[in-house]
């Protein structure tokens, strides 16, 4: 079998030391993109807004 199950690969990330840093690292990525999507979903609603109103003076 050339691919390992995702079950042993965690088991091997979760007994190496540079294993786990990878997976923190992965977590804040993942935290960093969810608050930047969150951010650009509101400032994007706030520009549609801008634009409707423009859109219903002319």
């Amino acid at each position: 079998m050339l691919i390992s199950s995702p079950k042993r690969l965690l088991g091997r990330l979760r007994r190496n030391k540079k294993g786990a840093t990878i997976i923190e690292y992965i977590l804040i990525v993942t935290l960093i993109c969810v608050a930047c999507t969150a951010a650009f979903r509101n400032v994007g609603g706030g520009y549609q807004k801008i634009y409707n109103n423009l859109a219903n003076h002319l």
